[in-house]
């Protein structure tokens, strides 16, 4: 049998050698969520993604100037002591924590790369009390401890560069497939993981942990049908309070045990 050219050959090695590497590559970036323990894709350096959020929110502060609540203002100095209560909770002093109150009809929260969270004054008529609000902004700071912004840009990231070897007609197909296989569930994963790390905040941070699954709970009346479920980027909020209320065990023992004092202390001040 005649043996293959020798650049066919050549070739057939360079690309075993270029996939090895690539190979190679990707499993030393996979790493561990240290508060849950699941394995991910990562590409971007802690210092990287600050560099991102900061940049970020100046730019949110910038468009938001008329519209930001000023640091005296009730609403305000209550969202950055119960936002920094649940920081120093997380015992991550590396984040530049920020809690920065928009005026906005939206009731809506979000975090940004390294730790800023802003939060709309819309989103106070949906809340019962300062638990409720502790279930909110532990939510995002656990998205902030857990790295998901860097995880969600180290996948798009390397999905680009598969991108640039398929067609334009290919590429479309491929983004719309991403978008559904692999956005929207990660997007949801995420979700859940912030919802059982911030519960587990809540209760260090002496805050009930009851107030999460009851806030979705209320929430889930107003979720979107049914039939939008699929296209979410979040589960829906009747199935987040079910999945709390399973998972309330270990943190509402803490606070059932450690926080009587801590909450009485606070109330007095």
């Amino acid at each position: 049998m005649a043996s293959l050219p020798l650049y066919v050959r050549a070739s057939a090695a360079a690309g075993a050698l270029a996939t090895a590497a690539f190979g190679g590559y990707i499993y030393s970036h996979v790493e561990t969520v240290p508060e849950t323990g699941r394995r991910r894709l990562m590409l971007m350096t802690p210092q990287a993604e600050r560099r991102l959020g900061e940049m970020s929110f100046r730019e949110i502060l910038r468009d938001n100037r008329d519209a930001i609540v000023p640091p005296s203002d009730p609403r305000a100095k209550m969202v950055r002591a119960v936002g920094e209560r649940i920081a120093a909770a997380s015992k991550r002093p590396d984040f530049k924590w920020d809690f920065v109150v928009i005026e906005s009809p939206e009731p809506n929260a979000f975090c940004l790369p390294g730790g800023k969270i802003c939060v709309y004054t819309g989103l106070f008529k949906l809340l019962r009390n300062q638990d409720s609000l502790a279930a909110v902004l532990s939510h995002e700071v656990a998205h902030a401890l857990a790295r998901h912004s860097a995880e969600q840009l180290s996948v798009g990231n390397l999905f680009s560069l598969f991108l640039l070897f398929l067609s334009p007609e290919a590429s479309t197909l491929a983004s719309s497939a991403f978008a559904l296989g692999v956005n929207l569930p990660k997007s949801r994963a995420h979700e859940s993981e912030a919802d059982a790390i911030g519960l587990e905040l809540m209760a260090k941070a002496c805050y009930d942990p009851r107030a999460s699954p009851a806030i979705f709970a209320d929430w889930a009346k107003m979720d979107a049908p049914k039939s939008l479920k699929y296209f979410s980027t979040h589960p829906p909020s009747a199935e987040r309070a079910k999945d709390l209320m399973n998972q309330l065990g270990t943190p509402l023992r803490h606070f059932d045990t450690h926080c009587h004092d801590v909450r009485r202390h606070f109330q007095q001040t």
